[in-house]
């Protein structure tokens, strides 16, 4: 059976419209949340993310433009993170979206979209380009034992640096997840 989690933070009420007719209306009955840091803190915070998130995107779009051309990214252990990384990078752009429209209260619903979708997005592209760079790792010792035959070309070196800085980007974009926490508005 399909449940929704937030179905118990809404209640449902009867009310009149202009007309004169009664329409049920689902009315937030649930929690509010804000941020803990000041609202000044969490724009500052949101634009070091959109920057961070920007160079990500630009990281993985320059790396994939040398995508067919190399060695390294011919490998399917390099290949498959490195493109995975693009999921986690959506969602990341969605969350930063929002964090653009701030509110002083958010539902759980909302929470759940904006600061919690900010850390597991981060982690998981972290560590899809992590395991990329661990692929980089084996194609190397690969061909610096002969297994691979492939000559080490620019396009390769290219390909890694953009592995490399697609890395340092998702790990400072999780170093920011501290800036967004949400707690419990009490009433």
């Amino acid at each position: 059976m399909i449940h929704n989690k937030y179905a118990n933070d809404y209640k449902l009420e009867n009310v009149l419209d202009s007309k004169g007719r009664t329409v049920t209306k689902a009315i937030y009955q649930g929690p509010d949340f804000c941020f803990v840091k000041t609202p000044e803190e969490v724009r500052k915070a949101s634009l070091r993310l959109a920057v961070l998130a920007g160079c990500a995107a630009l990281f993985l779009a320059a790396g994939l433009s040398f995508y067919a051309n190399t060695g390294f990214s011919a490998q399917y252990y390099t290949s498959t993170p490195f493109l995975v990384c693009a999921f986690p990078l959506i969602f990341l752009f969605l969350a930063v979206y929002s964090l653009f429209r701030p509110r002083e209260k958010y539902t759980r619903e909302q929470k759940d979209k904006t600061g919690d979708r900010i850390a597991k997005t981060t982690f998981l592209g972290m560590l899809f380009s992590g395991v990329n760079l661990v692929g980089i790792i084996v194609a190397s010792i690969l061909k610096a034992t002969g297994v691979e035959t492939r000559p080490v070309t620019m396009n390769d070196v290219i390909f890694i640096v953009f592995s490399v800085l697609l890395f340092a980007a998702m790990t400072l974009s999780f170093g920011l997840r501290k800036e967004f926490v949400m707690e419990e508005i009490k009433n």
